[in-house]
Order: C-alpha cells, then structure tokens, then sequence
C-alpha cells in the first residue's frame, strides 16, 4: 500500500546493522495475508493459535472464533481435518489504553480465525476485533477493501505485540526466572543437588521417591513458588510439594525450559519481526472500526502517524544488551561440585545433533527459524 512508503526511514532509523534477513523480509511482505498467518508458528508470539474444533456460529459470542456471517461456508469436513484455527486475545478484554503526550491510545481484543491451505499456509479468513458480536462489531473478510482488511490485520498484530510482550515474554520468562532465582535463593544453599542441573542427574542425587519427599530444603523451596510466585491458585498447575521423583524431574525441566529455550524464542525474535513497525505496532491513535467498510489509506496512515510509543518499543529488542551469562549449557563451579562427566558429555551430543537437524531443516526453508538453535540459546534470562 502506497501510504506506507512514508514508513520506510524507521527501519533505518530503529535498526542496528546489518538489518536481519528475516526483518527485510517482514518489510517487503507484511501486507500479505500468508506472511501474517506465518508469524503465528514462526513469528514472536506462537503461543496464541489454537486448532478450531467446532464451526463458529454467526450471531452470538463464542470461544469458538468471531461471529462469522452465514454466507462464509465452513464445511463440518474442515473442522475434521483441523484446517481451521483460533487466535483468540479474550485476555485484552476490558484493559485501559494508555496516553502518550496527552492523546489516548487504543487497544482491541480480536478473534483472528485462519485457514490452513493445500500449500501448508496459514491464511486469516476472518477477523472481529471485539470479543462480542453485535452491529457495531463487524467480521472483516478478505474480501473486504484492502484497507478495511489491513486495518483489521494491524489490528490483531498490536494486540499480539501486547501479548507478547506483556504476557508471553516479561511474565513467563522473566518473571517466573525472577520468582525461582528468589525462591532458590531462599531456600536452597549453594551446593544443593538441584543447582547442579539436568534433569537426568536427579535420578543420581535422588536415589528413591522418599529421598525427594525428605528433603527440607527442595520442599520449602516449591512451597514458598506455590504462595508467593502463584498466589497459591491450584489452576495454576504448579505443585506445592513434591511427592516422588517423576514431579521434581518435570518440574525442574520446566524452569530450564522457561528460562532458556521458551526466552530465546519469544526474544530473540523480535530483532526479526518488530523491526518494521507497520508489522507489530506498539500502539495505535485511533479506535478500533464499527463499521466495515469505511477504511480508508489515510485511516491507515492515522492509526501508525505519528508514533513515539512504537519508535520507543522498536530499537530495545534490536539491540540486546551482551549476555550476562558465563557460558552455553556448560557447568561451572568447584570440582567438589562436579556432576558426573559421562551425564554431561551425552547431555552435550544430544545438543549437537539437535543443532545439526536445525540447520538439516532449515537449509530447506526460505525463511530460516534459528531461534531454539542450542548454540543460539542462552542459560539466562538477564539479556
């Protein structure tokens, strides 16, 4: 769309160089209906999408997708074949919209209902950007101006970007790192079993169900996340003791697996697909639409126009402070406190052959995901 041509200076202005391969490629292709469904596996935020099981019926709310018209055939048999997805952000329902320099911004809760073709894109077919149907909540179609499809699409990328970031990377990663580096140092000393890592020592330091059950420390310590990280809410999922081994190991493999794996992909992402802010604005300047039809390019332009919360978002995730980190997946610390070699050299080749099936997977694809590479992926949060 032409009236974007005027965003061009802010990938220079907000990147570092060079400017990835991956972010060129969200500048060309941001308008495009398959690049838009391709962030939702492959993009910053792919804990949103789910599979659709049952068609959405038109005319009232449902947790199924927006409230599509009845002339949109959605065949039972696609349904079946788990062809139809949901992303669904219920969880902006209600939220204030902040104001910057005096002008209040705003925020939409979408329902983005996207269709997986023969080719393996996934292509939005549907978009309300209120979470209950009525005539002031139209469905945008692609069929749709290409303003009016555009602005809906904009839309639900600013409520990705709050999701994201908000939801995704500060409070799954971050802050569950901060909660178990507390509760740990609260509770665990410094040579406790649990700080000598991986999951497959456990069995060595703890022996039996009972030699996990026996231990103080490593109770208090899941005992003071359970109140004080979760608030001691059960549906959460989070155990507040550990009864046998099996628990521990489950347990321990999801704090490494948030503090390392899950932040690498939600983070380090960003210097791909923020960069270009018209493809995940930060914030926009004007409502969400209640009429189809009435976009136009210049209503475009408006909602991006003028956006130092975006220019302020846009440069942090491309230049990440150095890692804080002394090594990747390596251990450190005194001899006494040495794990078993013979662990730790199988731990190290799996982590090479996985690194080697990456790189197997991605010489095939034209847009290469190297996020949760295992040389790429820092033992940290404190990036």
């Amino acid at each position: 769309m032409p009236c974007f041509h005027a965003a061009a200076p802010l990938l220079a202005a907000t990147a570092c160089s060079p400017v990835p391969t991956i972010g060129l490629s969200a500048r060309a292709h941001w308008q495009l209906d398959s690049f838009f469904g391709y962030q939702f596996l492959n993009g910053c935020n792919p804990y949103v999408i789910r599979q659709c099981k049952t068609r959405p019926q038109p005319g009232r709310h449902s947790r199924d997708g927006p409230a599509i018209p009845p002339s949109m055939h959605l065949s039972a048999g696609e349904m079946e074949r788990g062809t139809i997805f949901l992303a669904d952000y219920e969880i902006l329902e209600g939220v204030p919209a902040n104001s910057v320099n005096g002008r209040p911004q705003h925020l939409a809760a979408p329902l983005c209902l996207l269709y997986r073709n023969q080719q393996g894109e996934l292509l939005p077919i549907a978009i309300q950007l209120k979470q209950t149907p009525g005539p002031h909540n139209p469905v945008f179609l692609p069929s749709d101006s290409e303003a009016d499809w555009l602005l809906a699409k904009i839309w639900v990328r600013n409520s990705d970007f709050q999701c994201h970031q908000l939801v995704s990377h500060y409070l799954k990663t971050h802050m569950l790192g901060e909660a178990y580096c507390v509760a740990t140092l609260r509770h665990l000393p410094g040579a406790h079993r649990y700080t000598r890592f991986v999951e497959g020592l456990l069995q060595f330091f703890y022996p039996s169900d009972r030699a996990v059950q026996q231990d103080s420390e490593l109770q208090s310590w899941i005992t003071d996340l359970y109140h004080h990280a979760f608030l001691g809410l059960q549906q959460t999922g989070i155990p507040q003791s550990f009864q046998n081994r099996a628990e521990l190991v489950k347990f321990v493999t999801m704090v490494i697996f948030s503090c390392s794996a899950q932040h690498a992909a939600v983070n380090f992402s960003q210097l791909d697909f923020d960069l270009w802010m018209p493809n995940c604005p930060a914030s926009l300047r004007q409502p969400p639409s209640s009429k189809g039809s009435r976009t136009s390019r210049t209503s475009c332009i408006t909602s991006l126009k003028s956006t130092p919360p975006a220019l302020c978002c846009s440069p942090w995730p491309c230049c990440p402070s150095p890692p804080a980190t002394i090594s990747r997946w390596g251990f450190t610390g005194p001899p006494s406190q040495r794990r078993p070699s013979e662990s730790d050299l199988e731990f190290q080749a799996d982590l090479r052959n996985l690194g080697s099936e990456i790189d197997d997977r991605n010489a095939g694809l034209e847009l290469p995901y190297r996020y949760l590479r295992p040389d790429l992926i820092e033992n940290s949060v404190s990036i």
